[in-house]
């Protein structure tokens, strides 16, 4: 079976667990029958862990790339670590409230030209 990367970046201030796993669901169901789906994400509170759980229950590998501030100064971690998901991921999957970080990384997809999907989350 062929392995399909999806990248997940989404607002932290989302912590509405429900709606990420309906959200999962719905956008992966799909993908998850044709595909071995791996996760790949940044391990930011909200969307990240919730998705990180998500993919653990359902028996899905994970890929995590966190912001490396040992090697990198603290305002340039968080963007390259978003790069690095961009990079390792096949599609996009965005669950956002506006937030910068988010709006970044949906830049870096459509530059790369990889399927991108925004959900944007009202409360």
């Amino acid at each position: 079976m062929e392995t399909i990367k999806v990248g997940i970046s989404g607002s932290r201030s989302i912590t509405d667990a429900p709606f990420i796993y309906k959200t999962l669901d719905y956008y992966l169901s799909q993908l998850l029958l044709k595909y071995k789906v791996v996760l790949v994400h940044g391990n930011a509170k909200g969307v990240d862990y919730i998705a990180n759980d998500w993919a653990i229950s359902k028996g899905l590998e994970v890929i995590i790339f966190e912001p490396e501030y040992d090697k990198f100064p603290a305002n340039f971690a968080p963007i390259k670590r978003n790069q690095q998901i961009v990079d390792e991921s096949d599609v996009l999957l965005a669950i956002t409230t506006g937030s910068n970080g988010t709006a970044s990384t949906i830049k870096m997809a459509l530059k790369k030209e990889i399927p991108t999907k925004i959900i944007q989350y009202e409360k």
